[in-house]
């Protein structure tokens, strides 16, 4: 499987158990409310029971204490337990419109009140008026009244309605509580549901991390194993996969970059081995004929010992120094060759050390001042090759001052990762259209005539400053003297630059 597809998978199995638990909340909230509304009903149920209850009630002690005192005061209880009863009977009615059972009980209380008020308490009432009318009046009360009370009429009635409205009652209280411990059981469930779903989101989550983490990491560690040994010229390494994702093809790229970079390097070592062969041999076979010229100029001069004509000792004088800078070009042709190339141990140094060995070193003519840095700058670094190229820059400000006071001025100033170091000096300057050609081989603004170069020193310069991942420019006006910049870094070049170095011809 693909590592993104892992990581697809992953992340639907976590979206699906959250929008799973935000449905299965969602639901159950609507659960809740419908429960939480027929628990509303059910209340208000067994609210219209009860005041029926108590309407029914109102009537009935109303009826008896105006039977028992004749005080038609009595009757405002009767008569408004009958409206009451009416508001609430067909409250009840509304509320339990939905349940069969209940409406058929109504029913049966409705027919059971209407009897006893049509049958027991309106006549009864009409005879208590009429009770001193006469006395078939009393007659018709007492028989009333023994039919309603003595015989317990009015009494069963009003118990059928009561043990109706307490039926009803009691359903809906079970029903009630039914509910709430519905509700009670849905939310718990709901929690312990979702408490779970986000449980698990988490727990995937976190494997995936792990694995997934673990995983790239190690792969990662493998591949920077890879580019470290690289970086050490170590090319004999390769990368096992077993998983066939998208790391994969980088693993197989910097396999075959590995095989690549070893077939170049060996072809670059024989490279190298054929060039020094061939400069060993350059160098052996041009300097023995110069050193044959130079001897026989010095026998010549020898077997004719003094002689009065100056253009001969001239012309012998000559022959020699063209062999002397013959041989100084060969030696310079083979050391820009040889930059580069050549492994060299870094040491942490102060320049201003180097600078002082540079100073005693040079043989410095006593018109020419050498002011150098105060400041005490640590380099990790090559110290031979800094010290090649501020010995050159230095030497050129002095070689090629032509002021009677002459001044040669180092300065650095420290920045993040490299040091900007100037060598100015107060000589003829550099015309402008030879600031860039004088770095380059065998490129020299005077005669070599007058000045003795091979025109080859600036070149090795600029190629070891640029092999150490520095540069280098200059700022000079004519008359009045130049300053060589160049920027050289803090610490140690980093592995990919040592690899890169190592390759330099």
């Amino acid at each position: 499987m693909k590592l993104i597809t892992k990581i697809y998978v992953s992340v639907g199995l976590i979206l699906i158990t959250f929008v799973s638990s935000t449905i299965i909340y969602f639901q159950q909230n609507r659960n809740v409310i419908t429960t939480f509304n027929q628990t509303l009903q059910s209340a208000e149920i067994i609210k219209s029971t009860l005041n029926i209850y108590r309407a029914v009630i109102n009537a009935q002690v109303g009826l008896r204490g105006y039977l028992l005192t004749s005080n038609e005061n009595f009757l405002d209880s009767f008569y408004e337990g009958q409206a009451d009863y009416l508001i609430e009977i067909n409250l009840l009615k509304k509320r339990c419109k939905d349940n069969p059972n209940y409406l058929k009980t109504i029913k049966e209380i409705e027919i059971e009140f209407l009897n006893w008020n049509s049958n027991i308490s309106e006549p009864i009432i009409e005879a208590k008026r009429n009770f001193n009318s006469s006395p078939e009046s009393r007659i018709a009360y007492d028989k009333l009244y023994d039919s309603a009370y003595n015989k317990q009429t009015a009494k069963i009635s009003i118990d059928k309605i009561k043990g109706k409205l307490k039926n009803i009652e009691k359903s809906e209280i079970g029903y009630k509580n039914q509910l709430v411990n519905e509700l009670q059981n849905s939310l718990e469930f709901t929690d312990l549901l979702g408490l779970a779903l986000t449980i698990f989101a988490l727990i995937i989550g976190i494997i995936t991390t792990i694995v997934l983490g673990k995983t790239i990491t190690r792969r990662i560690n493998s591949m920077k194993k890879v580019a470290r040994n690289l970086a050490q010229e170590n090319f004999e390494v390769n990368l096992t996969d077993n998983y066939h994702d998208e790391l994969s093809g980088l693993e197989a790229s910097m396999n075959v970059m590995a095989k690549k970079l070893q077939k170049s390097f060996m072809r670059l070592n024989k490279m190298n081995q054929e060039l020094d062969q061939f400069a060993y041999v350059v160098s052996h076979d041009l300097k023995a004929p110069l050193r044959a010229i130079n001897n026989l100029a010095e026998w010549i001069k020898e077997d004719i010992g003094e002689v009065e004509d100056p253009e001969i000792k001239q012309n012998l004088d000559l022959m020699r120094g063209r062999v002397h800078r013959m041989e100084n070009l060969i030696n310079g042709i083979l050391e820009y060759a040889r930059v580069g190339r050549k492994k060299l141990d870094k040491v942490t140094i102060n320049v201003q050390d180097i600078l002082l060995e540079i100073v005693d070193s040079l043989a410095i003519p006593s018109h020419i001042q050498v002011i150098l840095p105060e400041t005490n700058v640590l380099l990790t670094t090559e110290k031979i090759l800094l010290q090649q190229v501020l010995a050159n820059l230095i030497g050129n400000g002095i070689k090629y001052n032509d002021k009677p006071a002459g001044v040669v001025q180092v300065a650095i100033q420290e920045k993040a990762k490299e040091v900007e170091i100037a060598v100015s000096d107060n000589g003829p300057g550099i015309p402008q259209e030879f600031h860039s050609r004088i770095f380059g081989v065998f490129q020299t603004i005077e005669a070599r005539d007058t000045k003795e170069s091979t025109g080859i020193g600036l070149a090795i310069v600029k190629k070891i400053i640029e092999d150490k991942g520095g540069k280098i420019w200059l700022d000079s006006e004519v008359g009045v003297g130049t300053t060589f910049y160049f920027t050289w870094p803090v610490k140690s070049s980093t592995e990919v630059e040592l690899l890169s170095n190592s390759y330099a011809i």
